[in-house]
């Protein structure tokens, strides 16, 4: 189950990722060469979260981002953890697990996504 948590950790990760990153480039950064972008200071954006049953700390080192990218991620991830959770007895695992032998339930395709893993 661990293994799960850390998959959708890092699934979750990459998706927030992708949705941080740009395809393009501001006039500003595009005149600079390589070193000189190298040695501009990014104050990340940070944030803590208590999600998965653990302590996930987020950080953002990209000047465009913005409080609303922290928000959609914390959306995020409390989407999946309510779908994944264990503990918490409105999400589909913990239903799964109370139902076992009993009544089918139906799951999210999440499930479908993540039982396929390796």
């Amino acid at each position: 189950m661990k293994m799960k948590k850390a998959a959708i950790l890092l699934v979750t990760m990459s998706i927030a990722a992708s949705l941080l990153a740009g395809c393009g480039s501001s006039d500003n950064s595009a005149s600079l060469s390589g070193s000189e972008t190298q040695n501009q200071n990014v104050e990340p954006m940070k944030e803590t979260y208590f999600i998965f049953d653990t302590v996930v700390n987020i950080k953002i080192y990209d000047n465009r981002a913005t409080k609303k990218n922290l928000q959609e991620i914390d959306a995020l991830l409390k989407e999946i953890d309510n779908k994944i959770s264990r503990t918490n007895e409105k999400s589909e695992i913990y239903k799964v697990n109370m139902n076992a032998g009993i009544a089918p339930v139906q799951v999210s395709r999440i499930h479908l996504i993540l039982w396929r893993m390796p």
